[in-house]
């Protein structure tokens, strides 16, 4: 693969900050995108060229003639997207130059499991436990359900990542107004309402891996040790773990879906340990470092299989490692720590960030990059009123492809 130009797409977060540095370690040459001047691949050693793009999600075609234009001029052989801009690419294929190897999910079953309704629906046909879920057809079917609902639940839009959206539900008066809020701020139509889902307060998991056809060739399971926002949200510090059981219901998802490529899966455990799986990420996700740290190098891997059509097996050495910190992650939930008054978590975060051994956004070698992340994060903090985890309306109001009956529950 040395000498091979790559270009990574979404190119403001640490999960492109990751794809790149393992990707350019490997001998690939490596250009970069993204929509913001901000983006903090644009500063890494790691990265050759950076091209600004447009949103690829408020305007999907435009973006993906924008990348087939870096592609001809940069001469890429191989485009790895590092988010969910999978879906664009794949729509406009026809865009893109014949030659070039963009790598992704399966085009049906990545779009589709971008549906987390769709996702339930896979999951119980492959007799993989999840928790209880209702697709409403309609906000009066919505209303009913969450005053006939065991509470505390969830409402969780059908698309999003990043717990953007997700309410929890103590009260049904609550509830209910806080389902109409969420369809009127993201503009939902029938047939993409959001999910009340049953609340699991337990240890959440995550399960990476990479497959064909199929059949996992490696995975590596990791325990969420600190989110975002106080128990759920994009995890924040995590550490290695080991589960069974995990690894076989990945098995068993992946083997249902037929998949190839990598994928994520984030589980939460019941009260007697047992674990539910809640989402599945069809792309690369937000912890990959931990991951590699532990010897677990599925950017590489993914590269290989994409330009060999085989595994390179020194991708997957299993080593343990310490755990791994988002340091912009984790100035974004002291801030939260603050705002709620969680002192003792607050005070923990100097020690956080000096205490750890490996970052999921920073490299002594390569510093720049944090401190554009940091901007970036910043500026979109006072652009969203203070917002910790700001929302891309277009990536909830879109509705993915509909494998299953919206009304079952």
């Amino acid at each position: 693969m040395t000498g091979v130009r790559v270009l990574v797409t979404y190119g403001w977060c640490r999960t492109a900050y990751a794809i790149c540095e393992r990707l350019a370690r490997s001998g690939l040459r490596v250009s970069a995108c993204g929509d913001s001047a901000l983006s903090m691949t644009r500063a890494s050693r790691y990265v050759e060229t950076f091209d600004l793009v447009p949103d690829p999600f408020g305007s999907p075609r435009l973006y993906a003639g924008s990348i087939a234009e870096v592609i001809r001029r940069r001469k890429i052989k191989l485009v790895i997207p590092a988010h969910e801009d999978f879906v664009p690419l794949q729509d406009f294929r026809d865009l893109l130059p014949p030659d070039v190897i963009v790598t992704g999910p399966p085009l049906n079953e990545g779009r589709e499991m971008l549906d987390k309704w769709n996702l339930v629906c896979r999951a119980r046909r492959a007799d993989i436990p999840t928790p209880a879920t209702i697709a409403p057809a309609s906000v009066e079917e919505a209303e009913a359900a969450i005053y006939s609902t065991p509470l505390p639940a969830v409402l969780k839009p059908r698309r999003g990542n990043g717990a953007k959206g997700v309410v929890i539900v103590r009260d049904a008066a609550s509830g209910a107004a806080a389902y109409r809020n969420l369809v009127q701020r993201f503009q939902l139509e029938v047939g993409n309402l959001p999910l009340i889902q049953q609340y699991l307060d337990g240890v959440q998991m995550g399960s990476c891996f990479i497959a064909i056809d199929g059949d996992v060739k490696a995975s590596f399971v990791e325990r969420y040790v600190r989110c975002k926002q106080a128990g759920f949200g994009t995890s924040v510090l995590r550490e290695p773990a080991t589960s069974r059981v995990i690894e076989k219901l990945t098995a068993r998802l992946s083997r249902e879906l037929q998949w190839t490529g990598i994928g994520h899966l984030d589980f939460i455990l019941g009260r007697a340990g047992e674990p539910y799986l809640l989402e599945l990420n069809p792309r690369f996700w937000g912890a990959l470092n931990l991951a590699i740290q532990n010897g677990f190098d599925f950017p590489a891997g993914l590269a290989s299989l994409a330009l060999t059509g085989a595994l390179d097996p020194r991708c997957f050495v299993s080593r343990r490692a310490p755990r791994s910190l988002w340091i912009a992650g984790e100035v974004m939930a002291c801030l939260d720590d603050l705002r709620n008054r969680r002192w003792a978590e607050a005070l923990r975060t100097p020690l956080r960030l000096l205490g750890s051994r490996h970052y999921d956004d920073f490299r002594l070698a390569d510093p720049l990059p944090l401190l554009l992340e940091l901007v970036y994060y910043f500026a979109g903090f006072v652009r969203g009123g203070g917002d910790a985890n700001p929302v891309r309306p277009a990536m909830i109001n879109s509705p993915a492809e509909h494998a299953c009956d919206a009304t079952s529950n």
